[in-house]
């Protein structure tokens, strides 16, 4: 791989003066010195998990596989009262993966900058911290400037798709608020046990849902019985629902018929609710998505958590109740709700300003391309 991105680089005309590449390719370093080009770090992630990311090392030394250590980890700079339970779920299971990415972020401080998909206004204190230390510019969320501000986002490009147009054209017949958006992105999956669980909690709190339901959802068909599975997915169409193999995540949450999302907390899609300004049910699932849901529901306070915190690592797995999954589905459509509202469109109205004349992820952006002008 590096041999032939050497190669390709080699061959623009005219010749390229940067490579700007995901913060977990850290080879990508060597081919920029090679050429003798910049590289820029690009950090998809919450610029938290970044910190945490960077100090993987010192953290896997400090008290490895120590999860019941309820001590405060107190080296990180930017985050506080922070534990090992709070940590990623990677470090749950000693993840193979910690060593790779400990790796690929200890060349950060060798990259010309960071760029990161995050805004000021969402992680000020985190942010503060990256740039006291290296040159870091955050510019996030990655989403088309000019959909930043769009109420419903245009359905031309779901025209060849009628499976994605056919669930907008499904959500323009429904009641405003009405709809709960479930999907937990493209990687995660869960129990058959807990499908039927979130299944009878939408059904007993009458909730109308549309579910983004991959055919690789569900891991464990008892005794590959697809005929169970397909007599479940039966039972969800039955609800006056809509089940869709993937659905376009953006235009579902800017729709004026959603009320909340059930989330994986996939740093992406929370970036994408606080744009559309939508109330989540936080259900983290892997990676450093338990972080993320700890400060939408903590922090920014625009989630409720469903209490999972060590789901896949318990032998067997635990699965949440309907009853709790339920309450949760009530909470968000009462008071609660009500406030996760309030407080998630201040954040879509800080993150728009961000965007805009003299807002801070434009500047961050132009101070980027200026600091880079003058290192040439």
């Amino acid at each position: 791989m590096p041999g032939a991105v050497e190669e390709a680089v080699r061959e623009l005309d005219p010749p390229a003066t940067m490579v700007i590449a995901d913060g977990f390719v850290g080879w990508t370093q060597d081919v920029a010195d090679k050429l003798g080009i910049a590289r820029v770090f690009f950090w998809t992630a919450s610029a938290a998990c970044e910190i945490v990311c960077s100090n993987i090392l010192e953290l896997n030394t400090s008290s490895p596989g120590n999860l019941e250590d309820e001590s405060v980890i107190d080296f990180l700079p930017g985050l506080t009262g922070m534990t090992r339970k709070d940590l990623p779920l990677a470090f749950y299971d000693d993840d193979v993966c910690l060593d790779f990415i400990g790796k690929a972020c200890a060349r950060r401080p060798e990259a010309f900058c960071v760029l990161a998909n995050t805004f000021q206004e969402l992680e000020p204190v985190a942010i503060a911290a990256m740039r006291e230390r290296m040159r870091y510019f955050a510019i996030g969320p990655l989403i088309p400037r000019a959909l930043l501000r769009e109420a419903q986002l245009p359905r031309e490009d779901l025209r060849d798709h009628d499976e994605h147009l056919g669930c907008m054209e499904w959500l323009d017949r429904q009641l405003p608020a009405s709809i709960l958006y479930i999907a937990f992105g493209s990687v995660a999956v869960l129990s058959f046990r807990q499908v039927k669980e979130i299944l009878d909690a939408l059904q007993a709190s009458n909730q109308a849902f549309l579910w983004s339901f991959r055919k690789n959802f569900v891991v464990d068909v008892p005794d590959n019985d697809h005929k169970a599975l397909d007599e479940l997915l039966d039972r969800a169409k039955a609800m006056e629902s809509r089940l869709v193999s993937w659905a376009p995540q953006l235009h579902v949450l800017r729709h004026p018929a959603v009320v909340g999302f059930v989330t994986h907390c996939g740093w992406n899609s929370t970036m994408e609710a606080i744009s559309s300004g939508v109330p989540m049910l936080a259900w983290p699932r892997t990676s450093e998505q338990n972080m993320n849901s700890k400060r939408m529901v903590e922090e920014w306070k625009i989630a409720l958590g469903v209490n999972n915190h060590g789901q896949d690592t318990d032998d067997p797995p635990r699965v949440i109740q309907s009853r709790e999954i339920a309450r949760l589905i009530e909470e968000l459509n009462g008071e609660e709700g009500k406030s996760m509202k309030e407080n998630v469109l201040r954040l879509r109205d800080a993150l728009r300003a961000a965007h805009g004349p003299g807002g801070s992820a434009c500047e961050s952006l132009r101070e980027f391309a200026e600091c880079f002008a003058k290192s040439r």
